[in-house]
Parts: structure tokens; sequence; C-alpha cells
């Protein structure tokens, strides 16, 4: 099965590194789709991996030079509200294997309308690949009761991409809701629950005398009431700061008997999970090295492609739904944008 990726930007220069390290330089991309032209990183990747991929600027223009190749899988990387164009463009040519990065859209409408194509559909979800998701799932399982409160804190600094306009859709940037907070959202579902709104806020981003709407900061109040815990709720507090100068994917568990977890995702290159406990006084730390979970991800969802093992979504239509539905909620609850 080929691969075209769909956006050469920073998302797009991470699933090139990973599609490497899963073939080498045998990796079998055939174009690059990207209006603006390839990020430097990316074009970095394909020269010294000695990788020629035809480079065009729409999905449509390559249609007449792979139609007798075999299978196809097309790769989305491009900003999140151009997602449902791209998926357009992409079945309209031709192709019915999309994988998208994160989030498939924030717009219900436009999900509602992705349910009627006749595809093959996949959503990243890389933090489910990670060992230490795993460990934190084991913990849980073992726990009699709900934690009380499960804290997420993912956040970055954005600035130097934003001051160049990139991930922007004209001159819009990407509401914060929609960078980081997918991957806090599905995380806290899968452990406690579907979570239940009870308010939010958002901080636009300034960088002198520029001025980013919804792009700065957002903080997620939320009650959740998981069933592996019948009559008990958990509060679950989301924060996402793009102005952050310290990088940081952590996650805080906390029960009513004492018992503390705290869990730090891997950041950038750096491909170590940290996992601290405490638990009936006993101290513990575990470090989970190579734990390289979009690398893991990929291979994963690539091999059900090429096996017809995907189905109409994957990972699971209920899980997609209740993502977009909280994100649409989110955004229209605390967006200032006059397109709300």
């Amino acid at each position: 099965m080929y691969i075209i990726i769909v956006g050469a930007g920073k998302a797009g220069t991470l699933h090139l590194q990973s599609y490497i390290r899963i073939f080498g330089d045998s990796l079998p991309l055939i174009a690059v789709v990207d209006i603006k032209g390839p990020a430097p990183q990316f074009t970095d990747l394909l020269c010294r991996h000695k990788l020629k991929p035809l480079r065009v600027s729409r999905l449509g223009e390559i249609q007449r030079n792979v139609a007798h190749i075999g299978p196809v899988l097309v790769d989305i990387c491009s900003p999140t509200d151009t997602h449902v164009a791209v998926i357009r463009d992409a079945v309209a040519a031709g192709f019915d294997n999309i994988l998208v990065e994160k989030p498939i859209t924030s717009v219900y409408n436009d999900f509602e309308f992705i349910r009627t194509l006749d595809i093959n559909l996949a959503v990243v979800s890389n933090y489910f690949y990670s060992k230490l998701t795993q460990v934190i799932g084991e913990v849980l399982t073992r726990k009699p009761t709900a934690p009380r409160l499960v804290a997420m804190n993912f956040s970055k600094n954005r600035i130097p991409d934003t001051s160049q306009c990139r991930g922007f859709v004209d001159t819009r940037p990407p509401h914060v809701f929609t960078v980081e907070v997918p991957h806090q959202l599905y995380l806290l579902s899968t452990w406690v629950g579907r979570p239940h709104l009870i308010s939010a806020a958002v901080e636009d981003m300034v960088i002198g005398e520029r001025h980013f709407q919804d792009h700065g900061a957002g903080l997620i109040l939320c009650k959740n009431y998981p069933k592996r815990w019948p009559g008990e709720e958990t509060t679950s507090l989301l924060w996402s700061d793009l102005t952050s100068h310290r990088k940081i994917r952590r996650v805080l568990m906390i029960w009513k008997d004492g018992t503390v977890l705290q869990a730090d995702y891997p950041l950038d290159n750096k491909l170590v999970s940290k996992l601290a406990t405490r638990e009936n006084g006993h101290l513990q730390f575990r470090l989970f090295p190579n734990d390289d979970m979009l690398t893991r991800n990929l291979a994963s969802l690539y091999y059900r492609f090429l096996h017809n093992q995907i189905g109409k979504f994957f990972p699971s239509i209920q899980m997609i739904d209740q993502q977009v539905r909280c994100l649409d909620e989110l955004i229209k609850l605390t967006s200032h944008r006059k397109n709300a």
C-alpha cells in the first residue's frame, strides 16, 4: 500500500519521521500535497533518505498518476479546519483509505457529513499506543474506587509557529482546544468516562502588537461518571497553554484513600515516559524508554489498512462522535470569533 501525505508542516514532518522509522529508505511515499510548500524539516528528511515523491498542491492533481499502482493510503496532516475539504478531495479523486490527524473536525455538522461517506477512515490516537497509557489503565483496573480528581496539563510554546502563521487557515490560527486538548479528551474518556462539561474559558495569544483570538490558553472543568465504578464521580480539570516556555504533557490523579499518580508523556525526540505513584505510603518511580507512540500507532494503522481491518471508522465511531461533540460544544461556548 502506497502513502500520500497531505500537509507537510509540523504534523506531516512527525508522520514522515515515523514512517521512515517503520520503512527505512523503502518508504512507499508516492506524493506530498501541500499548498504552501513543505516545511524545511520535511524537505530535509526527504533529501537525507533520498525520497522523491510527487509534489503537488491538490489531491486531484495526482489522480491520473496513481490510478493503476494499487491501494493508496491518504494521510491527512493539514490544519483541522481543512480536514473536511481534504476528505472531499480525496473521495473525489477516488481514494477511500483515509487517515486523519486529531481531531477529525471540531464541527459536529461536518462530522455528520463525513459519516455518510463510503470510506475506510481512521483518526490518529497515538496516546493509546503509549506504554504509559497501558500502565495507567492497569492501575485504574486494580483500584476499587474512581479517582476523585484527574488534572491534565498539555502545554507547549507555539509562539514561533504562530509568528510564522503555521497551521493557519487563511489568516486564522487554530483554536486552542483543537491543538493539545483532543489528546486529553480521549484519554480522559478512556479512563473515567465521558466528560460532562461544567465550564470552560480561553485566552488569546498576544505577540507584540499581534493578537490571535482563542489561541493562547484554555481551561476546561468537567464531571465524569465512570461506568466501572457505579455511583462515583470524578472531577476533571484540563489545561493547555500554547505560550508556555516549558513543554509538558502531565497527568495527575488523586484518590480519596490518598493514592497519587503522576504521569509524564514523552517530549519531542526524548521518547521517555515517566510514572510516579504514592500508594499506601509507598513511593514508586518508573521509566519507560523508547515510548515512540506515534510510530507504533502509524505502524498499526498501516497494517490494518493493508489487511482491510479498519472498517468505516477507527478506533470507534462512538469515541470519535463523543470527541467531536465535546469540541463543538467547547468552541461554541468559548469562541469570540464572528463565524463561531
